[in-house]
């Protein structure tokens, strides 16, 4: 599944987000989509989909980590002492991928946790579930 599929038009609409400027990523391990509110506008949303790599060999030696729970995944709310204005939820997908939400660009860290909180608990109930 394409992180661009995973939310449809109505769902990004609903979350702030510009259908239209969805970009897709696919480099190494870079595989996500980006939206902005309109073009060339902040903020940024951007959901990446990692199927061979586990929530738990991210890392994150470097960030600010609290526990954290979305729907039934558990997961982990990532801040950066260096990025006042960006807010990652990473979500545990099974023993080899996870999902991450990032929202960057925002007028304050708070205001990017919470748009991230809103897009990861609308997005959770669409992720692919690895086989247990």
């Amino acid at each position: 599944m394409l992180p661009c599929e995973v939310l449809d038009d109505g769902q990004i609409i609903e979350l702030g987000f510009d259908p239209a400027t969805a970009d897709f990523a696919d480099f190494g391990v870079v595989y996500m989509c980006s939206y902005t509110v309109a073009p060339l506008e902040t903020p940024l949303l951007s959901i990446n989909i990692d199927r061979d790599v586990p929530m738990g060999e991210l890392n994150l030696s470097d960030y600010n980590l609290a526990e954290h729970q979305v729907g039934p995944l558990r997961a982990l709310l990532i801040t950066d002492d260096r990025e006042e204005n960006k807010c990652q939820i990473s979500m545990d997908l099974g023993e080899s991928a996870h999902a991450t939400v990032v929202v960057s660009f925002t007028e304050s860290r708070e205001a990017a946790c919470e748009s991230a909180e809103r897009v990861a608990q609308v997005l959770e109930p669409e992720l692919p579930r690895e086989a247990r």
